[in-house]
């Protein structure tokens, strides 16, 4: 497709995959209010294909506000999506804060409807990126636009987009999601609500019923690699066997988290360890804390560990790590996700200047 209207009002920018297969422009035939109209429109390309027509301000004069971007949309064929996206950036260009609207996009043929993002701007908002985007082929076409500060008691909109895939919290962290009619040991391919590297010949998952105080234990097992093509768990780099999940960090913006398990050591030949994990959009990592219990050729009996991080408010997700390096097993029972007071101490040892006297 010739593209016949590419020219964006002024101050506002085109951003494309695939600019050819849209047109955008001012549609000189179609008034909104007595205002001017914005179209974007295609008629060849795939959902896969986008166009939006954006503008980006300075957020010096915003940082710490609630925002709302708000425009009149209306749509005809629409296939995939007709949105309007708003992204904050750091200095670095890094993005922190995105709401798409994907979740609840408009489609197909659609009469004049009001669409908001309403977004907090960070201390590190440095670029507020925004416009109407679309999606494949259709049109669609947008007036009234408006930015504007408002109130906290209106709800933000970003807990949408990276988030639309992830559960609302942890799952199955007391290993019980296993069939009452399997033996004991349940020797395992799938665990629900946890992933691990299944497939491989040298690892192994187990769940224990009712070995510690009456509840199961997950028990991570590595053994030698009998051959280098056995398995990614051989003598080398990737030597680490694990129970990990990811889940919404919404219940828990402005909140003490803290990740525990009782753990046990059986002839372990390298490392056992705890990782919680708060990350912003596009996994990008807002806080850390990791636990590692030393155990060359050692044993542990069951213990309780924990570790504790601050989720901020601008944390899309939580993710938790069981893990295990080297060789042998590890045991895991009441692994537990809960907010906690401020008075318990964090772990992720990020707040204040350590040894800067070299003794340790």
């Amino acid at each position: 497709m010739k593209t016949a209207l590419m020219r964006p009002p002024k101050h506002w920018q085109i951003e494309s995959d695939q600019q050819e297969l849209f047109e955008c422009g001012l549609d000189a035939a179609t008034r909104y209010r007595d205002q001017a109209v914005l179209i974007i429109a295609s008629s060849q390309a795939a959902s896969c294909n986008y166009l939006q027509c954006k503008q980006s301000i300075d957020g010096n004069d915003w940082y710490g506000k609630r925002m709302r971007f708000s425009c009149q949309i209306k749509t005809e064929g629409v296939e995939a999506h007709a949105t309007l996206a708003v992204s904050i950036k750091s200095p670095a260009g890094h993005m922190v804060v995105y709401d798409p609207m994907m979740d609840r996009s408009l489609r197909g043929d659609n009469h004049w409807t009001e669409v908001s993002v309403v977004v907090d701007v960070p201390d590190d908002g440095r670029w507020i990126v925004y416009g109407p985007c679309l999606w494949g082929a259709g049109k669609m076409w947008v007036a009234d636009f408006k930015v504007e500060q408002v109130s906290r008691d209106i709800p933000r909109t970003d807990d949408h987009g990276s988030t639309l895939m992830l559960e609302p919290g942890p799952l199955n962290l007391r290993f019980a999601d296993v069939s009452a009619g399997q033996a004991d040991p349940v020797a395992l391919d799938v665990l629900p609500g946890w992933r691990w590297p299944r497939g491989n010949a040298c690892v192994g998952l187990k769940v224990l019923k009712g070995q510690f105080r009456g509840e199961n234990v997950a028990v991570l097992s590595a053994e030698p690699a009998q051959s280098p093509l056995e398995s990614n768990v051989a003598e080398g780099d990737d030597d680490t066997v694990f129970l990990c999940q990811t889940f919404s960090a919404k219940p828990y913006r402005g909140r003490r988290l803290r990740f525990a398990s009782y753990i046990k050591a059986e002839d372990v030949q390298g490392e056992v360890a705890m990782v919680l994990m708060v990350n912003g959009v596009n996994y990008a990592r807002l806080a850390l804390s990791r636990m590692s219990l030393d155990l060359i050729d050692g044993c542990s009996d069951w213990a309780k560990y924990a570790q504790v991080v601050d989720v901020s408010e601008f944390a899309y997700s939580v993710s938790i790590w069981l893990q295990m390096t080297g060789r042998g097993k590890a045991h895991f029972a009441q692994v537990e996700v809960a907010p906690v007071s401020f008075d318990v101490p964090t772990t992720d040892g990020n707040h204040h200047p350590r040894n800067l006297s070299f003794s340790e």
